[in-house]
């Protein structure tokens, strides 16, 4: 089975930084994105690749957020509200993108899962012939 280590993001502690602020101070209520999975780009799933492209969208977004930072550190005082509006929804919309990669990630495993028992089934079912075919395996018989 694959080692799926969790890592915490440059990107996700930010995210976590700013959650904590709104928590704190609760003005920024309004600024939650109520649609925010409808505005997600589609991804595949019919694919393999389904991975893949998860990690594209959340390269992709990553680097939105980082310029919108950008943008945000060289805008006067008047208009940081708006970008940082627009960085808000950015995070939220990454870690929606995150949430679908980990559930697509579940998904597999458990079908994994499933073909992992239904193997282990059918050896138990066929414990007598599996050792037979072993010994005549070792003996040469």
């Amino acid at each position: 089975m694959k080692n799926r280590p969790f890592h915490l993001t440059l990107f996700g502690l930010l995210f976590l930084m700013s959650s904590i602020s709104y928590a704190q101070t609760g003005s920024d209520s309004a600024l939650i994105p109520k649609s925010i999975t409808r505005s997600m780009p589609a991804v595949d799933e019919s694919t393999g690749n389904r991975n893949l492209n998860y990690a594209r969208l959340s390269r992709d977004k990553e680097i939105e957020v980082s310029k919108l930072v950008t943008l945000y550190q060289q805008t006067a005082q008047s208009d940081k509200n708006r970008v940082r509006q627009q960085i808000i929804v950015a995070l939220y919309e990454l870690f929606e993108l995150n949430v679908k990669k980990r559930e697509a990630e579940i998904k597999s495993l458990e079908a994994e899962l499933e073909d992992v028992q239904r193997g282990l089934e059918f050896r138990k079912m066929n414990r007598d012939k599996i050792i037979e075919k072993r010994l005549v395996e070792l003996l040469g018989g």
